[in-house]
């Protein structure tokens, strides 16, 4: 039996017994109460507890950025989206895929991921008209499930390389089984992405809702060969009232950058 209780900045799960060892701690007040209140028995009564993990913001005053007019101007277009499809040059990057054996998918998302979030613009959202900034954004990742529908699954790219990519698998089986396409995290400071690695496209149409959003979204798709270089079409579609073609720009620059180090 498990009981889920939300509780301001923590997930309580109560399952099977174990009451004792958070008496006298600075949690009994609460879970005192939490069992009063749910009138479980003591002895089914286990705590775990999950600190709820939340991206830190702050609020960007309109009045001090170079592009309000732009802002109050965009932000009110039925769509507002701009984008650009890039075809990259990843000879480099495979070569070093090769020479430590690790996955593709998962080193592709890591750069794509740490170069959008060098850029401060694609960490701003439009929030209550206003604007908002994250420290760090997490990437929601669309997962071939094993019945070939897909599911979503956030993975977390600030972590050191070696402790992504045991996670990024662990959370990519996960979701091949059993995930769904319910988000789990704060959804504003998410990165959208995306990959289509059956075709190489040149452009591509995303599906955005409405009223819009100001969440960024990355593409990918299968990669190409062309006068002794490798190439991938990678896709940015992002808000226009905070992001313009200058700052996409600078999304590939740092792309570019990161994956032939």
């Amino acid at each position: 039996m498990l009981w889920l209780l939300r509780y301001p900045a923590w997930y309580i799960n109560f399952s099977i017994p174990i009451w004792d060892k958070f008496s006298g701690s600075k949690y009994s007040h609460f879970f005192s109460n939490a069992y009063q209140n749910l009138e479980l028995p003591e002895y089914m009564i286990e705590i775990s507890i999950i600190e709820r993990v939340r991206m830190n913001k702050k609020i960007i005053s309109i009045q001090d950025t170079n592009r309000k007019e732009h802002f109050l101007y965009f932000k009110n277009i039925g769509y507002p989206y701009v984008g650009l499809t890039v075809n990259l040059d990843i000879t480099h990057f495979l070569q070093n895929l090769k020479a430590t054996g690790n996955p593709f998918y998962l080193s592709f998302l890591y750069r794509v991921v740490n170069a959008a979030n060098a850029i401060p613009e694609f960490r701003r959202r439009i929030e209550n008209d206003g604007i908002v900034e994250y420290d760090y954004c997490k990437a929601s990742n669309v997962i071939l499930k094993n019945d070939n529908s897909f599911a979503y699954c956030t993975l977390d790219c600030s972590k050191p390389f070696s402790v992504f990519l045991t996670e990024g698998r662990e959370s990519i089986e996960r979701a091949k089984d059993k995930g769904n396409i319910q988000e789990n995290d704060d959804v504003e400071s998410l990165f959208f992405i995306s990959c289509i690695p059956w075709v190489s496209y040149t452009s591509i149409t995303q599906a955005v809702p409405f009223p819009p959003d100001s969440n960024p979204r990355f593409t990918w798709g299968k990669y190409m060969q062309q006068n002794n270089q490798t190439l991938i079409p990678v896709s940015v579609l992002a808000h226009h009232a905070l992001i313009d073609g200058f700052h996409i720009s600078q999304f590939f620059i740092k792309l570019e950058s990161l994956l032939a180090a």
